[in-house]
């Protein structure tokens, strides 16, 4: 972080030219954070076994989280299992599109989703969200949720403003 800080004109510029990607910032203050960003009509010299798509399952329970912590304000979510615990418990009235949203992005059909499955969706995507730093996450579920989160804000802001909407739908 410190060294993209001191030159991040030249590692714009190398990124861009040798890999065909952007660093890019967000946030501020202390609370920002660099990214690398795919650019569709540019070749990636990326080799492909080293590139990683966050899944849409994965998506799903990132906007979930973003919905939970930040619209409803439950600010002392720090567990995995807290959140799983909400989203069966203090959310049984969204709890059957989320499963139909899991399932969906599963392909699976949603009768194959119970609450042992939607808490190892959950887990799965804690684990993708503490690699790619979105949160920091401890062995035992602890975890704080990293200004990087924020990028989820960036690519999926129209989704998050209607989130309740597309959670009604049927």
């Amino acid at each position: 972080f410190l060294y993209i800080q001191q030159f991040p004109s030249t590692l714009k510029q190398y990124y861009l030219e040798f890999f065909g990607l952007g660093l890019e910032e967000g946030g501020n203050d202390s609370e920002k954070y660099y990214y690398l960003k795919f650019y569709p009509d540019i070749k990636a010299g990326i080799p492909l076994n080293h590139r990683h798509v966050i899944s849409l399952e994965n998506i799903i329970i990132g906007l979930l989280l973003y919905k939970i912590y930040y619209i409803d304000r439950h600010i002392e979510l720090n567990t995995l299992s807290k959140f799983q615990r909400l989203i069966r418990l203090d959310y049984p009235d969204l709890k059957p599109s989320i499963v139909r949203l899991l399932a969906k992005a599963r392909r699976e059909k949603s009768t194959q989703l119970n609450d042992d499955r939607i808490d190892a969706s959950i887990k799965n995507a804690f684990d993708e969200f503490n690699k790619i730093k979105w949160i920091e996450m401890d062995a035992d579920g602890t975890f704080d949720i990293l200004p990087a989160f924020q990028r989820i804000t960036k690519e999926f802001a129209n989704e998050i403003n209607n989130i309740d909407e597309i959670l009604k739908e049927d």
